[in-house]
């Protein structure tokens, strides 16, 4: 999965040019479209939701503006059907992908593809470009139609490596990944996408010194990352600016507003935007109707807007206005109420790069809202299962005679609630790990440690309690299980904790197997969205179960020694 989404974001502007281009993403995601509908998804209600929002949109800009053209509008509606399906594909597989691993493969190919444009200096991964000066170097551009969309998604990457950084623990393989794209991105000499990155950066690190403030001024190594990181940041800033000779002769110009490609992507596209709306009275001049119509032709307009939401008023008027404030407001009141750091960061990004550059309909924009949309729903399930109690009989678990015999074990004689147990709670994140959490009333007063992803949601709900990150993704991946079995040995020959309660996934397994080793009771709880069908994890770890816990009673079909105790939720 990883790899297949790196391979679409490197490759996906290669087949086709300028207006006419096809991107590699529309066919990936028209694939996800057709197994949401065969599979009978609940996506398919959010895809059609929005997809008749759009179909509403471009019939009223289509009546309103006159325009005859209708195949722009189907086309329209289309893609933003086509990069629906692809946020919703972003958000539900960011909770099992590697982001590690995705970001490592983008810089591979970007790694190759620079060296062989940096051996072939006059082949297509190079544009010609000239500037103020009249200094006309080669830009790299790559596999992308424009230098400057290179230099976009480069911004994101760096983004999201050097979040993946301060979120997790440092990792050599992110660090490499994050010098490909800067160096990507000087080559591309985008400053649009140079700004907006600086500008993403500082907003993330802010936003995780605000979070995470009390944990760094106790931490003397961590001021001193960070001082580290200020000063190589600075250094690398002014670099950039004192060496290259393309940003360095930019720098005045782009102050002043001469600079070529401020011309190009704003102050021209701002300009014929209020001419457009002048001419048809707010009304807009149509999908698509903006270059090679009457009113083009009258007004100047020789070329594509080179900008995002500025391209789509001027095409809606009235309406396009109230769509990108929609846009807007959705974004930032997402990000206001449920943001992490990666959400503001990229938040602003985007919304930068759209009123500057770029096209609403690109699928790179869209990839981003999905990144954006999964940090904030993690956040917001992580809210959720803090103030949801817990209703079911959480101390069935264990009974009197299992507590006694624990506490028997640590020197005491007397059959109490089981406080000096030690409890290894382990599962993958997400709803295998609220699962868990709603069992505080049974082990809230209890010595306790977590093994789980990595995650946002993760790192939000146990924000309070010592967590041991494992290895991810592990569904059907003998990689993570190999990992997982050497951490699990590591762990329980350290932790020797007297329970391991676990309702999935795949990491359950090694902690199962190794736990009875190390003489630990194991308890294993059916996730609540299996009614009468067994989970893989279930069904291996079933036989080895101390005690195996379901949520519904044509469970126990399949699980004739389980114990149904009702709903967690």
């Amino acid at each position: 999965m990883e790899y297949i989404l790196a391979f679409l974001t490197v490759f996906d502007k290669i087949i086709g040019t300028g207006i006419n281009r096809i991107d590699l993403i529309y066919f990936f995601s028209g694939l996800i479209l057709l197994w949401y509908l065969f599979s009978k998804r609940a996506e398919i209600r959010t895809i059609a939701l929005v997809g008749g929002f759009t179909a509403l949109y471009a019939a009223l800009v289509h009546l309103i503006t006159g325009s005859a053209d209708y195949v722009s509008s189907l086309i329209f509606v289309l893609h933003i059907v086509l990069n629906t399906t692809f946020t919703l594909w972003i958000i539900s597989s960011l909770k099992k992908m590697d982001i590690t691993t995705y970001l490592t493969g983008v810089a591979a190919l970007f790694g190759v593809s620079t060296i062989a444009a940096l051996v072939l200096r006059d082949s297509f991964l190079w544009k010609p470009q000239e500037y103020t000066s009249g200094f006309g170097p080669y830009r790299l551009k790559l596999f992308y139609t424009e230098p400057a969309y290179l230099s976009i998604v480069c911004g994101i990457m760096l983004i999201l490596c050097v979040y993946q950084m301060l979120a997790a623990t440092f990792r050599w393989r992110l660090a490499a990944s994050g010098l490909v794209f800067v160096v990507c991105m000087v080559l591309s000499y985008g400053m649009g996408g140079l700004i907006a990155t600086a500008l993403a950066l500082l907003i993330l690190l802010m936003v995780h010194v605000a979070r995470n403030r009390n944990e760094i001024l106790q931490d003397s190594l961590k001021r001193m990352g960070w001082s580290i990181a200020a000063v190589i940041l600075i250094i690398i800033v002014v670099a950039i600016v004192a060496l290259s000779p393309i940003y360095g002769i930019r720098i005045m110009p782009l102050i002043r507003g001469e600079d070529n490609g401020i011309a190009y992507t704003i102050t021209r596209p701002y300009h014929w935007f209020v001419e457009v709306m002048n001419r048809t009275n707010w009304h807009g001049a149509g999908i698509n109707q903006l270059v090679d119509t009457p009113l083009g032709d009258d007004l100047g307009i020789v070329e594509e807007f080179k900008n995002s939401f500025v391209k789509l008023m001027a095409e809606g008027g009235i309406l396009g206005m109230i769509a990108v404030a929609v846009l807007v407001i959705l974004l930032l009141g997402q990000c206001l109420l449920y943001g992490n750091e990666l959400a503001a960061a990229l938040t602003i990004f985007t919304l930068l790069i759209q009123f500057s550059t770029g096209s609403f309909e690109d699928p790179i924009h869209w990839l981003v809202y999905g990144v954006i949309l999964h940090e904030c729903f993690a956040e917001r399930d992580a809210r959720r299962a803090l103030k949801v109690p817990s209703t079911s009989s959480n101390d069935d678990l264990l009974d009197k005679q299992e507590y006694a015999a624990f506490d028997g074990r640590k020197g005491s004689g007397d059959a109490s609630d089981g406080q000096k147990l030690k409890i290894c709670l382990v599962g993958s994140s997400g709803g295998h790990l609220t699962h868990l959490y709603m069992l505080k009333p049974f082990w809230g007063n209890k010595e306790r440690f977590w093994v789980t992803f990595d995650k946002q949601d993760a790192r939000s709900l146990l924000k309070d309690e010592r967590m041991i990150p494992c290895y991810y993704p592990t569904n059907r991946s003998i990689k993570g299980l190999i990992i997982n079995t050497v951490l699990a040995f590591r762990v329980l020959r350290k932790e020797r904790p007297d329970v391991i309660i676990s309702s999935g996934a795949a990491v359950a397994v090694p902690f199962f197997y190794l736990g009875k080793v190390f003489g630990a009771k194991c308890i294993y709880i059916e996730v609540y969205d299996r009614i009468d069908k067994p989970t893989v994890s279930g069904k291996i770890v079933y036989p080895i179960s101390d005690k195996f816990i379901v949520q519904w009673e044509e469970m126990k079909k399949v699980y004739p020694n389980s114990i149904n105790l009702g709903s967690i939720f």
